[in-house]
């Protein structure tokens, strides 16, 4: 199983994804005050709500538009799952083609949703995030 974090300015959505099928999905505010400790206690709570055992995790991924909050939010998942997340960033291996004259400041997001878009219907596509 996956943990998918999705961090966004006012919701982090989070979701869990076994053998192609997403599940679990919920949302917490972000708040860039939060402690690791505190972003770990909340997943772990959301999770043992939704009984799901958080130690059957594979790996995690976290796309995020919130700098303040993607280092605590890694460190928390790490803490919590006991495996790195993959950040999705400048540097990471999508297969999209950037053409941008700095790639980098092309959100998380948009780089995540496109990803899912071309695995989920191929290319050629239009996304739209709104």
């Amino acid at each position: 199983m996956i943990l998918a974090i999705d961090v966004g300015n006012t919701h982090i959505v989070m979701g869990c994804i076994e053998d192609g099928t997403i599940s679990c999905i919920t949302r917490i505010v972000t708040n860039p005050l939060e402690t690791e400790s505190e972003y770990a206690i909340k997943i772990r709570q959301i999770l043992d709500f939704e009984g799901i055992s958080w130690g059957n995790f594979e790996g995690a991924i976290i796309s995020s538009v919130v700098p303040a909050v993607t280092v605590t939010l890694r460190r928390a998942v790490e803490r919590l799952t006991g495996r790195k997340p993959i950040v999705v960033g400048a540097g990471i291996k999508t297969g999209l083609n950037i053409r941008l004259d700095d790639p980098s400041e092309m959100g998380a997001d948009l780089v995540a949703g496109a990803v899912g878009a071309i695995a989920q219907y191929g290319a050629p596509l239009i996304v739209l995030d709104m």
